[in-house]
């Protein structure tokens, strides 16, 4: 179809608002992001820096959660984590590129663990509210869970966490 490749986030825009998502994709008409969203932005760049050392101080958007941030940064020095991994997928559910010709899935990922050879936990940073999203947030931890298992077949067991960090809670 007119639509070549979907994402999580995608999808929900298009269940929201099917004339939205033609606006967006096939229009090709730039939204403007909310101040919600620019900040769910800043964050989750500010936890892949940390995590990957370019940020050597703990920002204060993500002190709730500093134990398990100074966790990732060690498992990511340790090559045992992956940070804003960006994975896509053909209609065939074959591994491609993210802008492939053939991209049919898209699956980005905030944190993706390798707790051993068969064992993964994929993280993802929530910025916005828990309650209510309950359902939405469990729909997209089992696509995250999904692509897992196909990027990584030797996977036996995938743990999906999500972090909200505004209200250090998580979710698995």
């Amino acid at each position: 179809g007119p639509v070549p490749a979907w994402s999580y986030s995608a999808l929900k825009i298009f269940e929201e608002c099917p004339y939205r998502t033609y606006i967006s994709r096939i229009k090709k008409v730039k939204e403007p992001s909310g101040p919600a969203a620019q900040r769910g932005t800043e964050i989750h760049t500010q936890a892949e820096e940390y995590i990957n050392g370019t940020l050597t101080k703990l920002p204060k958007t993500l002190s709730k959660f500093s134990k398990d941030f100074k966790k990732l940064k060690n498992l990511f020095e340790k090559k045992q984590c992956e940070v804003e991994g960006e994975w896509g997928f053909t209609s065939d559910w074959q591994e491609t590129t993210w802008f492939g010709k053939d991209t049919w899935a898209r699956i980005k990922l905030d944190a993706c663990i390798h707790e051993s050879p068969t064992a993964i936990r994929v993280i993802d940073f929530k910025t916005g509210k828990r309650f209510g999203n309950e359902i939405a947030h469990g729909q997209q931890a089992l696509i995250y869970a999904i692509g897992t298992f196909l990027k990584y077949p030797d996977a036996e067991f995938v743990k999906t966490e999500m972090w909200y960090l505004d209200k250090n809670e998580k979710a698995e």
